[in-house]
């Protein structure tokens, strides 16, 4: 017996199966779980897939790719005809293939591949190795990892001298619809295209480990000067919607990106009460990879529109495994001095 296609919640939690995650699916904003098709077909929940014109077994993954591929035409606006699923991929002479979730080609015949998706089901967090290795191997520039709530659009950078390899990755604010190219890409977000964030404890793990293991410094002291140059940028007096973000990461030199993030804390540091907060010879020391990194991950989001208990969280977790005794205590009044300050700013926006 086969019911309605209809994609009722009731579907959707029977293909989770996890209360907990109530179809949580952050990422899609625009209905798209209101658009796919599901169906019961004998007590086998399928889904249709509008690339391959068939049923599919509706596994979580499976479920997220088809959002994704309503996500594609209607929000980056590029057609089925440039999109291919299970794309296989060489990664090396004597390698077996692998196969891409989702590949987004530049034109009709689907021979240069622009943007590369790797896609995982809600309660997943690998993937993102998985992906830069695709953007090696292809030579593409635009990726794209995401488990439906937390994601992240990676950026692969050649060599400014060799324009070749080693390349460097790094995340950018959003991927380009169809027509657009790496300079679109690279103008400044508005502060309306600020999201909230919604994994900080996993965003903090992934900068441990790509940006803060071996940078030679404190993760919870350089952390939180940026948290606080980024706060300082989104509460600025009286901001448009349409306004460019400053937090951002500058097409220049390293000393011109630290120059950058070093101006905004120490403009952060000068804030009424917030001057009693560092001392006053108190710089950025972050540099080089690591700062960019940093800085290009936390670009694309709002502190101010995160949830202050995932705030919390996320701070005692970098508490936890940075310090120990009456360090940790101080560091704990500090995360709790910066909650308060976003709140009491909220109320008062």
């Amino acid at each position: 017996m086969v019911s309605s296609t209809r994609a009722t919640l009731p579907l959707l939690d029977a293909v989770f199966r996890d209360p907990s995650l109530k179809y949580g699916l952050k990422f899609f904003e625009k209905g798209e779980r209101n658009r796919i098709q599901l169906r019961d077909n004998e007590n086998k929940i399928e889904i249709w897939c509008a690339k391959r014109e068939r049923w599919l077994r509706a596994k979580p993954e499976e479920t997220v790719r088809q959002m994704f591929l309503i996500w594609i035409q209607e929000t980056l606006k590029y057609p089925l005809k440039r999109v291919e699923v299970e794309r296989a991929m060489q990664m090396g002479e004597d390698a077996e293939k692998e196969r891409a979730d989702i590949v987004i080609f530049s034109d009709d015949a689907c021979t240069d591949p622009y943007i590369i998706f790797e896609l995982k089901k809600p309660t997943s967090s690998d993937g993102l190795e998985q992906l830069r290795s695709y953007l090696r191997w292809t030579g593409c520039f635009f990726g794209c990892w995401s488990n439906g709530n937390d994601y992240s659009y990676q950026l692969r950078e050649e060599d400014p001298d060799t324009r070749k390899a080693p390349y460097k990755f790094r995340d950018i604010g959003r991927l380009p619809k169809q027509g657009e190219d790496l300079n679109d890409i690279l103008k400044p977000l508005t502060f309306a295209e600020l999201k909230p964030i919604s994994n900080m404890k996993g965003l903090i793990e992934r900068l441990e480990h790509d940006a803060l293991a071996n940078a030679g410094v404190n993760a919870f002291d350089e952390l939180f000067k940026l948290f606080f140059a980024k706060l300082h940028d989104e509460f600025r007096p009286k901001p448009k919607p349409t306004d460019a973000v400053q937090f951002r990461v500058p097409i220049g030199t390293p000393e011109e990106v630290l120059n950058r993030f070093n101006t905004l804390f120490q403009d952060a540091k000068r804030r009424p009460h917030w001057n009693e907060i560092f001392d006053t010879g108190e710089t950025l020391k972050l540099k080089g990879d690591a700062l960019k990194l940093c800085a290009a991950a936390l670009e694309p989001f709002s502190l101010a529109k995160t949830d202050l208990e995932a705030v919390d969280a996320a701070f005692e977790y970098l508490i936890n495994s940075e310090q120990k005794g009456q360090k940790g205590q101080y560091f704990r009044t500090l995360a709790k001095v910066f909650c308060g300050i976003i709140r009491n700013l909220a109320i008062c926006d």
